[in-house]
């Protein structure tokens, strides 16, 4: 369990209860750039950050600007939390995340890199506020264990994440994986922007394709060399244990 805290004005911080679900709790605040903690982990998120491209440079240079304007241009970042909790007194915001995938940034990824990334750098070992007019807008869900799957996906639907990398989130890939063995699966990338060799989509075709249920000799494997929108659609089916699949074969696709 590690805990943050960081400093937000009483002005700046709003705390709800879900009218529907009694037990989660949503906390906004504006919380300046220079006081957002480093190490916040990035693990609910299915997306990872993509470091050096065209949407973190973006978001880069709205924070660099210092106009005081980040806070509305920037749709922020969602974190799942264990335990929040606001000090009146001192001002200071108390955020708890234990280790394991159901607690950390959800959504916000690319702001969390950008703006960590850009104090950091310009910082050189001082603790002077070097963006002083910046704020980013954070939303702090507590009690979201159960539906973190869905709040995650839905988060990231602006820009569509992959079928592959939704059922990742989901787990689905576990058992594959596994029957890979340690010394494959550490090669396959299983969510967009992972830096492993090969995709799992990839895998999944050249396996479709020299399967001889799902592509007898009398049926060539067209739909794996050149429809991979329609593996991704069967992937799901892969990604069920055998124990689930019938005995006798694989499920031919649709």
């Amino acid at each position: 369990m590690t805990t943050f805290k960081f400093p937000v004005s009483p002005d700046h911080i709003r705390t709800f209860k879900d009218p529907t679900q009694r037990k989660i709790r949503i906390v906004h605040a504006l919380v300046g750039v220079d006081d957002l903690p480093l190490d916040i982990p990035l693990d609910p998120d299915p997306r990872v950050p993509r470091v050096k491209g065209p949407i973190t440079k973006t978001i880069k240079r709205s924070v660099t600007s210092n106009d005081g304007r980040f806070h509305l241009l920037n749709r922020g970042i969602t974190i799942s939390a264990k335990d929040v909790e606001f000090d009146n007194r001192q001002h200071m915001l108390k955020m708890s995340i234990p280790e394991g995938d159901a607690y950390g940034i959800i959504d916000g990824g690319h702001t969390y890199h950008a703006i960590t990334t850009s104090v950091d750098s310009s910082r050189n070992g001082n603790d002077e506020k070097i963006f002083p007019d910046q704020y980013v807008h954070l939303e702090i869900l507590e009690g979201i264990e159960s539906q973190l799957a869905d709040i995650a996906e839905a988060r990231n639907f602006s820009v569509q994440l992959k079928a592959w990398t939704i059922a990742n989130h989901r787990h689905k890939f576990e058992w594959f994986l596994e029957a890979l063995g340690e010394d494959y699966k550490r090669y396959i990338k299983v969510s967009e922007n992972d830096e492993e060799p090969v995709g799992v989509l990839d895998l999944i075709q050249v396996m479709c394709a020299t399967n001889p249920i799902l592509f007898p000799q009398s049926s060539p494997p067209v739909v794996p060399s050149t429809a991979s929108s329609r593996t991704t659609s069967n992937s799901s089916r892969l990604a069920t244990p055998p124990s689930l699949q019938h005995r006798s074969r694989l499920e031919t696709p649709a």
